[in-house]
């Protein structure tokens, strides 16, 4: 008997606000699911809003709202699926659920990505237009459900893990927790690239380092590992693509540079795992594999390198693949709250050390920096600034900490009753939960005013561009 198959409709929301200047970038989680449910036999069609141009004189969500029934109408899909990254994207988001099941009552709508993961059950509770929820990442729990769909049996979800779902008489619902993560990683498919045009994407970026002096027109995230295996106290990382280690094959990942390099005409690759070089052996790996095919283009990495296991083998592997820039977590210039309290086993000593490394290959260097931790004073946020004058990066990132929910940080926010905001209103986005906040406070530390954190943070945004390069890359005429 033939496979029943679907189409299936994935959307990534429009841009925030305060991003409508800039273009979108490749929705690789929508393009990893794409390429699962054609491999099943489904038919995925991708509709990106982020670079949709939408005119001065229109409404941004009515406007998107008619592509979307455009698509409804064009593709006649079984399932949509809605992509919803990060809490600020949710209100966006959850309008266009709820004016899609307006129009459209008898298409499901699966809601995924981080804050959905973080935030199922209250969504499931409050939003009577989203039908399933994937925990985590969702390649196997969009295909299931699309064979459920398409076969007529949806019971065959119940007991999927990593799956939220309403019950049949949609009063009541499951979350299913995950149990396991994909960790034959190399049998998927890999983004579909060739249901995206790498134009939509392109940008300006001649602020960017660029020893080459190649037209850098887009960042292609790369990655080579999924997970991270360590507890930092304010990460949610774990929470989303659990804690064990899963890796590519680096010749797989070799191969996919190279076909995007060889088929698309990029340059400029971005290794975005969330901690590249925890195994030393497959970082090594992967840089050789890219150095065999003789490739020209750059490469930076996005996340950070795990600073307490980085030595001098691993900076120049990375530097003869192509390496030009890297980000560095250090999160606190105080050894104390970094070592005890975030639990990074990370001295200062090292810090100085691999930053020095870095600088010896003139590796551009961006460092990551977290304040508002409950332990943070005026001593803690000094040694900061103090820190930062000494390093010498190129960049000095300071942002504001956000208790993601689930992590440690957030029970103890809890707990000490520290927060500043209505935990009510994280669900739905009505509060800006982003690290990029430069305006808010989330937290209140034991021992300082919000007007004194309001004073570092001046400070701290007046260092951002700290090397002489960096200030020179960003002055505009």
């Amino acid at each position: 008997m033939e496979k029943q198959t679907i189409n299936v409709l994935l959307i990534s929301s429009h841009r925030l606000p305060g991003l409508k200047s800039s273009r979108g970038s490749l929705p690789v989680s929508l393009l990893n699911l794409a390429s699962a449910l054609r491999k099943s036999g489904h038919r995925p069609v991708i509709l990106d809003l982020s670079i949709v141009k939408i005119p001065d004189s229109s409404n941004p969500e009515e406007y998107c709202l008619s592509k979307i029934d455009e698509a409804i109408k064009k593709n006649n899909p079984g399932l949509i699926g809605l992509s919803c990254f990060t809490t600020m994207h949710f209100p966006l988001v959850s309008k266009l659920a709820r004016a899609i099941r307006a129009k459209e009552p008898g298409v499901p709508i699966c809601m995924g990505g981080v804050h959905p993961t973080l935030f199922s059950e209250k969504i499931l509770e409050n939003c009577p237009e989203v039908d399933f929820i994937a925990v985590g990442e969702g390649e196997e729990q969009i295909v299931i459900l699309a064979d459920a769909i398409a076969s007529g049996h949806l019971e065959k979800i119940k007991d999927v893990q990593g799956l939220g779902y309403r019950c049949d008489d949609r009063q009541k619902f499951v979350v299913n927790p995950r149990q396991t993560f994909t960790t034959a990683l190399d049998d998927l498919p890999g983004p579909a690239y060739d249901m995206v045009n790498f134009s939509h994407y392109y940008d300006d970026h001649s602020n960017w380092h660029n020893p080459k002096q190649k037209e850098i027109r887009l960042s292609v995230p790369i990655y080579t590992t999924r997970s991270c295996p360590f507890n930092c106290s304010f990460c949610s990382v774990p929470l989303v693509m659990g804690r064990a280690l899963r890796r590519r094959t680096p010749e797989k990942v070799a191969d996919e540079i190279e076909m995007l390099v060889r088929d698309y005409g990029q340059n400029y690759f971005s290794l975005s795992d969330d901690n590249v070089n925890v195994d030393k052996k497959h970082f090594m790996a992967v840089c050789h594999a890219i150095v065999q095919r003789k490739l020209d283009l750059q490469l930076c990495i996005a996340q950070g390198l795990y600073l307490s296991m980085v030595d001098e083998d691993i900076v120049r592997a990375f530097v003869e693949a192509g390496g030009i820039t890297v980000s560095v977590p250090i999160e606190s210039g105080n050894n104390f709250l970094r070592t005890k309290i975030i639990g990074k086993h990370l001295t200062d000593e090292k810090i100085y050390e691999i930053v020095r490394l870095l600088q010896k290959y003139d590796l551009f260097t961006i460092g990551f920096f977290i304040m508002g931790f409950p332990e943070d004073t005026v001593d803690t946020l000094n040694d900061m600034l103090v820190m930062i004058a000494k390093l010498k990066l190129d960049v000095s990132s300071v942002n504001t900490l956000i208790p993601f929910p689930g992590t440690r940080i957030y029970q103890q926010a809890v707990k000490e009753r520290l927060f500043l905001f209505d935990e009510a209103k994280v669900w739905n986005g009505e509060i800006f939960f982003d690290p990029l906040n430069k305006r808010d406070f989330f937290i209140q530390p034991y021992n300082l005013s919000l007007e004194e954190l309001r004073r570092f943070r001046e400070r701290f945004n007046e260092v951002y561009f700290t090397s002489k390069r960096a200030q020179i890359l960003n002055v505009r005429p």
